[in-house]
């Protein structure tokens, strides 16, 4: 919303009707911030999740997660290496790269056969 007196964007309006009172958000209305894309396209998890399922119904076997997890962690490493500062996303990256290893650990001693697919498919380390 841009606020009708002045050029800047608007956060929220406080109060209605005639003496309305604007929280402006000091960015100016022809500055674009461009969106971050951290979550995955619902198209990209589909095709994801039909890669490396199981069977016809699977949407979270431990092999979908890592997938969904590896795909996830690489567009984190991409957005790191522009954003060096941003510490909730490196944040973030540690919890989902401890996530996959403990996926990963579990298909390992449960479902070796799975895991040298899983690994092999998705180009990861042992």
């Amino acid at each position: 919303m841009i606020c009708p007196l002045s050029r800047f964007a608007v956060t929220s309006v406080v109060q209605r009707g005639p003496n309305e009172v604007y929280l402006v958000h000091f960015v100016h209305a022809s500055y674009h911030i461009p969106p971050i894309l951290m979550a995955l396209k619902r198209s990209t998890k589909k095709t994801l999740i039909s890669k490396h399922r199981t069977h016809e119904k699977d949407t979270g076997s431990p092999s979908v997660q890592v997938a969904i997890l590896t795909k996830e962690i690489t567009m984190v490493t991409k957005h790191l290496k522009d954003h060096k500062k941003d510490n909730s996303a490196r944040r973030g990256l540690l919890a989902k790269v401890a996530r996959r290893r403990k996926l990963l650990n579990y298909l390992r001693m449960n479902k070796p056969e799975d895991y040298q697919k899983t690994i092999e498919a998705l180009d990861l380390k042992k």
